[in-house]
């Protein structure tokens, strides 16, 4: 093989290495897996530092001091010891309503102790079971400190409920003073009550609806905004 021969062949043999190199990448560019650029993980989330008077008012709104505040009447059952001097305090205001109502029956026995103290007995009618059964019951502390009688005249079966008829509700958020770091804060806001369905039985015990001041301090932790008592 001349010189001459030999060079050309060396030029197509380097030729024909290059295109299967090129064909052999292609092929492993069509065979393997597509691969996309990892995403950088999201970072977790992270509470607001930023608090609006939305935010506020969201807080506020769920606040123990707000939900769990009610306005209540007393009503004793049962039969229970009271001084006569001061029975038509709660009988009026308390019992006669109800009584009107067809929720309770309202007697005195007859049975008294020295001069004062009187027995008396309120039961509840078909309609005022029913009632009750959305009404709190009293603690046992309760209703011996105001209802025992005199010494050695024990009621063993009075049982005081709390009768609820109005609750608190939030209305707006007034304004937001924060301290120079921004670190906590003082939210000022309206409330109002609202009554409850046993209103209608009590109406001389709601309060009026008229809008009052509040005010609450917030303070920022690494988990959000924390809510301290309500004022008042």
């Amino acid at each position: 093989m001349t010189h001459k021969n030999y060079c050309a062949s060396l030029v197509v043999l380097v030729t024909l290495l290059a295109c299967a190199d090129t064909s052999a990448q292609r092929r492993t560019s069509r065979t393997k897996p597509a691969t996309t650029m990892s995403q950088p993980a999201a970072a977790p989330s992270t509470p607001s530092k930023t608090l609006t008077r939305p935010r506020a008012a969201e807080l506020i709104k769920s606040h123990p001091d707000l939900t769990q505040s009610v306005t209540e009447v007393d009503l004793p059952t049962g039969s229970f010891w009271y001084d006569w001097r001061s029975i038509n305090d709660i009988r009026q205001t308390n019992i006669q309503p109800l009584v009107e109502a067809g929720l309770i029956t309202f007697r005195e026995t007859g049975k008294s102790d020295s001069v004062w103290w009187h027995e008396y007995v309120v039961e509840f009618t078909s309609d005022g079971e029913e009632a009750a059964k959305s009404w709190r019951k009293g603690t046992e502390r309760e209703w011996v400190l105001t209802y025992q009688g005199p010494i050695g005249i024990p009621s063993p079966n009075v049982v005081l409920y709390h009768v609820p008829v109005a609750v608190r509700q939030f209305i707006e958020v007034t304004g937001i003073a924060f301290d120079p770091n921004g670190m906590s804060a003082r939210v000022e806001f309206t409330w109002k009550w609202v009554p409850t369905p046993s209103a209608k039985y009590l109406p001389s015990k709601v309060p009026s609806d008229e809008p009052r001041a509040a005010m609450v301090g917030m303070q920022l932790y690494d988990d959000g905004w924390r809510m301290g008592r309500i004022y008042p």
